[in-house]
């Protein structure tokens, strides 16, 4: 069975990591969008639509190919994750939600990408408040770092 996991969890969760020990499938995340030339991270807020769209597009690549994939972004909506979740229902593939949490603080002070504290405080809220269509199939696998 092909199996799309969409991850989630705030910012320095541990997301990346745990997907590095656990999961090496395809990757695909709005963060590759920022990496420039040289491998270095390079964030712009204007562009922050279009580095989830080139994400979607890549999944859709990552399905349409028949290959497992790991959607690595913070996806603490149902908004967020729906797309996702829609495109492996329609190309017939198992969801795995992987919610990732830790401790608030530990994620501020671990995050890379400089997010601010407000920020990660607040996706770390909705992300534990999740509340997913009854209507869904999926499993779930809760990683705490």
């Amino acid at each position: 069975m092909k199996t799309m996991f969409i991850m989630s969890g705030c910012q320095g969760s541990g997301k990346s990591t745990w997907i590095k020990k656990a999961y090496p499938k395809v990757v695909v995340s709005a963060d590759h969008y920022f990496i420039d030339d040289k491998g270095e991270y390079c964030f712009s807020i204007e562009d922050l639509g279009k580095a989830h769209a080139e994400c979607f597009r890549k999944a859709i690549l990552s399905v349409q190919a028949g290959m497992d994939c790991v959607i690595d972004n913070t996806n603490s909506t149902i908004i967020e994750i729906a797309p996702y979740y829609q495109l492996a229902k329609a190309y017939g593939y198992e969801v795995v939600i992987v919610k990732v949490s830790c401790d608030v603080e530990k994620a501020v002070k671990r995050n890379v990408h400089n997010v601010p504290e407000s920020v990660v405080k607040a996706t770390a809220k909705r992300c534990e408040s999740l509340n997913f269509p009854s209507f869904w199939s999926f499993a779930t696998i809760e990683v705490h770092t």
